[in-house]
């Protein structure tokens, strides 16, 4: 089981390093000026991360974690067109997952840090490839 860094709001983890041009492109897509709200999440490149998966995750146990979930930068994620990001839980139903487009990753890390709504909420708006686009 790895440590995740510290956050006070929400981790995008890259763990695909086979092009460092997809990971600066998924950046820039999430922290895109043309979106009406501003990401809050701390973007780790960290070789130490390639490859990760939920079978290395920790699991949300508190006081000792502070995150309930965290996005990845997948080898899904590079070679899809939409870039979508895998959204995993730590807590509830720890594993579980769905996708999420760069431009909703401000909606996700937002509304999940704050506790504002839980995941199984953000499941309810999937669409068929089980990806959030969006409310």
């Amino acid at each position: 089981m790895i440590t995740l860094p510290y956050s006070d709001s929400g981790l995008i983890i890259r763990t695909d390093f086979s092009k460092t041009s997809k990971w600066e492109i998924i950046c820039n897509e999430i922290n895109d000026p043309a979106n009406m709200f501003e990401t809050y999440a701390l973007f780790v490149n960290d070789i130490k991360f390639k490859s990760l998966d939920v079978t290395q995750l920790p699991k949300f146990d508190y006081p000792d974690s502070i995150h309930t979930f965290v996005l990845l930068v997948d080898n899904f994620t590079s070679a899809h067109p939409d870039h979508p990001l895998n959204c995993i839980n730590l807590y509830e139903n720890f594993g579980s997952s769905f996708r999420v487009i760069p431009s909703e990753v401000w909606g996700i890390t937002a509304n999940l840090s704050l506790s504002n709504m839980d995941f199984e909420e953000f499941t309810y708006y999937l669409d068929k490839e089980g990806i959030f686009r969006g409310f």
